[in-house]
């Protein structure tokens, strides 16, 4: 035992270093385009979590696992973890990370067919996560609340879901999702029937998400401007990249298009 699980078991709302540093890399190789690693990395910390047996430790982890497979459309693992991690802090009143278990069990239950469902959990653990006073995150899970809009056909309140986590980003806050929140634009502007726009809007998010690194949010981007403009060679450059993931839906979508 190090001194990391001293202070873990000490102080019951302080997380173990090494799970919360597994957790941030696994967040980070999703994005660079390494998605089968971060699935490693987050089962890791998970791993690390459950011999802790450290309460808040495991939480977190498990909001981790359920973070990766929601990014790598795997819902019946989120909702299967979000739910274990909804017990836990129901339990220790772990209000932050209760929130956030509600955010993606609905957001998987919407994934999985059932929107409405989905986007009333979903309201109320944002509700609890703007409770908190927790700034951090806020533009992600706005993000994963259009797409909840986008799948339930509710175009204006995606639209103005998607504005309130781009003034976040225009306001010189977190940035790491700004490539996704443009493409939930593009693809609400897209059922709208603005094409203009939605053609715009993929553009942009695959700008930015190039400038980023973040090869697979340059993929998403790729795979609405190719249904847009009903031309898969331009997911070709991103989907080359990869040397990983290929059994995700992401990249089974783009071998498709190659394929087609």
């Amino acid at each position: 035992m190090d001194c990391g699980d001293d202070v873990a078991r000490s102080f019951p709302f302080v997380h173990h270093p090494r799970v919360a540093c597994l957790a941030y890399t696994a967040w980070v190789l999703w994005h660079l385009g390494r998605p089968d690693r971060a699935l490693a990395v987050a089962r890791e910390s998970l791993a690390l979590a459950r011999r802790l047996a450290e309460p808040y430790s495991l939480a977190l982890a498990l909001s981790t696992a359920a973070l990766v497979h929601r990014l790598r459309r795997e819902d019946d693992q989120v909702l299967e973890l979000a739910a274990e991690q909804t017990a836990l802090a129901h339990q220790h009143q772990f209000d932050l990370l209760l929130a956030s278990a509600r955010l993606f069990h609905g957001a998987a239950a919407a994934a999985r067919g059932r929107p409405e469902d989905g986007l009333a959990e979903m309201r109320e653990g944002l509700a609890a996560w703007r409770a908190s006073h927790a700034g951090a995150s806020l533009s992600f899970f706005l993000g994963e609340l259009a797409q909840a809009y986008l799948e339930a056909r509710r175009v204006e309140e995606g639209l103005e879901v998607v504005g309130e986590a781009l003034k976040i980003v225009d306001g010189g806050g977190e940035s790491f999702y700004h490539a996704e929140l443009l493409r939930l634009r593009g693809e609400l502007a897209l059922l709208r029937g603005d094409e203009r726009e939605a053609g715009g809007c993929f553009v942009r998010a695959a700008g930015v998400a190039a400038h980023q690194g973040a090869l697979s949010l340059a993929l998403r981007a790729a795979l609405s401007r190719a249904k847009l403009d009903d031309d898969g060679t331009r997911v070709a450059e991103p989907f080359e990249r990869f040397t990983e993931g290929f059994e995700t839906a992401d990249l089974r979508a783009a071998a498709a298009w190659l394929a087609a």
